[in-house]
Formats: C-alpha cells, sequence, structure tokens
C-alpha cells in the first residue's frame, strides 16, 4: 500500500487494524511529506499499541544528522536515498529482508 502522506499512512492503518485483516510487515517513511511528516507519523504509529511493532524504515533525502540521530536511537534504520539504481536495487533488497 502507498499512502502519498502522513494522514493518509495513519487512515490506512486505521483501516486495518480488524482482527481479520493483516498488518503490514514493514513500514517505510519519508521524512518530507506532506500534512504529517515522517517524524510525526513515526510517532502516531509508535504511540499505538498495535502498530508500534511493526518494523519501520525511514528512507529520505534528508541529510540531516539530527533526523538520523533521533531516529537511530529510536533503533529505527535511517537510510538516504541513493543517486544511482544498482544502490536502489541493493536498499531495496535490504528491506524486504525486514518483512521476512
Amino acid at each position: 500500500m502507498l499512502a502519498e502522506n502522513g494522514l493518509k499512512a495513519i487512515d490506512y492503518l486505521q483501516s486495518v487494524q480488524q482482527p481479520e485483516n493483516e498488518l503490514p510487515r514493514l513500514i517505510v517513511l519519508d521524512l518530507n511529506m506532506p500534512f504529517l511528516d515522517g517524524k510525526g507519523t513515526f510517532e502516531k504509529i509508535k504511540m499505538h499499541p498495535l502498530f508500534k511493532n511493526i518494523p519501520v524504515v525511514i528512507f529520505t533525502s534528508s541529510q540531516n544528522p539530527h533526523d538520523k540521530t533521533f531516529f537511530n536511537n529510536a533503533g529505527i534504520e535511517f537510510i538516504t536515498k541513493p543517486s544511482n539504481f544498482s544502490l536502489m536495487h541493493n536498499i531495496a533488497k535490504h528491506m524486504l529482508d525486514h518483512c521476512a
């Protein structure tokens, strides 16, 4: 599922929280999302008892060291978007390992 902003991501998670629905196995967030940025979305996810154990990866163009420190201190992987396809392929494989 793709959500174009943090509010839609939270709406989606709330729509699948019924027992018959399968929760996502991984949430990939960009920090630079409209309406509710990645940090705000992350904080809402981690406050929810059903969603807080879903693995999260930050995949962003941000190179802000404060952002990286914040997420690393929370035990969240922080990946800066690569500039070439080969690196992107390796990152995608790495993310899929979180889902296994």
